[in-house]
């Protein structure tokens, strides 16, 4: 019985000392704290129903503290009109950024979207860059090693050395996890504002085979709209449909 109370005397002190350091957080100078320091803050001081301030009170007096911040909010834009629009241009733009913030699935989707396009193409007509970018992330999946990081304005998909289930030592010894400073290298696509940046990049001209025209001189590689001679052409074109006439030879 004896080790019951104190035990209850112990908690409900725990408990006074919490509840003076939330309502100091949150009250303003000059507003009524719901509990008596002099009455908690002691040694064998006990808790008592009269040193209690009602909820309503405590509620009343919180609501008040946000509405006196508001209008200095207020009155601070309206000093500094400059500032309030930067902050709030800011925080807008986070928000629609936060919003648009592309997930985990998105990925995943987007990836399929790019192993299709490439898999109906013959592999002398996919473009290689894209190929092997698109391949390298199919086989990490595969392997479960993809991860997600959400950094509220954007997000990372990054490669893990192991699967999360592995359960091999390698995989669990904390000594042997991938230092930070070789994270930048285990990045592999950055989405921000509903687009996965990097694989959007490497799917650029995915059906062209940069590698067909290799062989060709430097001044074929790269054909300009100057180059095509298109008036030339047409006129060539239309002269094989004209009658052969054959002339006799002079002389």
């Amino acid at each position: 019985r004896v080790l019951s109370l104190s035990l209850l005397s112990l908690v409900s002190n725990d408990f006074c000392h919490w509840a003076v350091c939330v309502r100091l957080c949150f009250s303003s100078p000059g507003v009524p704290t719901a509990y008596d320091l002099s009455g908690v803050i002691g040694a064998g001081s006990a808790v008592s129903h009269n040193n209690l301030i009602p909820l309503g009170s405590w509620t009343e007096s919180l609501l008040r503290d946000y509405k006196d911040a508001c209008k200095d909010i207020v009155i601070g834009a309206k000093e500094r009109p400059v500032r309030a629009a930067f902050y709030a241009a800011l925080l807008t733009g986070a928000g629609v950024c936060g919003h648009y913030n592309p997930c985990e699935k998105s990925f995943r989707a987007a990836l399929l979207d790019a192993s299709n396009q490439l898999v109906v193409l013959s592999p002398w007509v996919r473009n290689g860059r894209s190929d092997k970018h698109v391949q390298r992330v199919v086989k990490l999946q595969n392997e479960g090693r993809l991860e997600h990081q959400s950094l509220l304005v954007f997000s990372l998909m990054y490669s893990s050395p192991y699967d999360c289930e592995t359960s091999s030592y390698n995989a669990q010894c904390e000594h042997l996890v991938p230092r930070w400073v070789d994270f930048p290298e285990r990045v592999l696509d950055v989405g921000f504002f509903g687009k996965w940046w990097i694989l959007s990049s490497r799917m650029t001209d995915w059906d062209i085979n940069e590698d067909e025209f290799s062989h060709l001189p430097p001044e074929l590689r790269e054909i300009s709209p100057q180059n095509l001679n298109s008036t030339e052409n047409e006129r060539l074109f239309e002269l094989k449909f004209q009658p052969v006439i054959l002339e006799e030879e002079e002389g």
